[in-house]
């Protein structure tokens, strides 16, 4: 489970006193601690820790898209891409064309589109390059 390998990471770091990764595993275990505390938490599963992963990794680089260049913005990126490299490797833009098209020739919108692609391939495209293909080919 990603969680108790963060866990094992920050206390690594710890003991190495590298203070970065250590920032990056504890901001990514309060996330998992906030789950846990909402009134909604059930169990972890590997597709929900992803799933936190990617809401949080999302949020940052919407902050990152706010601010202007400087250490703080490279702090982020450098937490974006250490916690990117525990996620599932999505699907090249010509990967996932050739997974949308076909679905594409029985959807009447971009919803059910991405409700097609999502169910079988979550984790592994992403989202927005669905809704962008799906534009492309006409559908709204």
């Amino acid at each position: 489970m990603l969680k108790e390998k963060f866990k094992e990471l920050s206390n690594q770091a710890l003991r190495e006193k590298d203070t970065e990764t250590r920032k990056i595993m504890n901001n990514i275990l309060a996330k998992f601690l906030e789950l846990e505390k909402s009134g909604t938490f059930q169990a972890w599963t590997p597709q929900l820790e992803q799933d936190t992963i990617r809401s949080y990794i999302k949020a940052l680089q919407k902050s990152l898209e706010q601010m202007k260049p400087g250490p703080v913005t490279e702090s982020y990126q450098r937490e974006i891409d250490v916690l990117s490299s525990f996620l599932p490797k999505a699907l090249s833009e010509e990967e996932t064309r050739a997974l949308v098209v076909p679905l594409a020739e029985n959807a009447k919108s971009i919803g059910q589109l991405l409700g097609a692609v999502m169910k079988e391939h979550r984790g592994k495209v992403d989202p927005e390059v669905v809704r962008r293909i799906g534009a492309e080919l006409g559908l709204k």
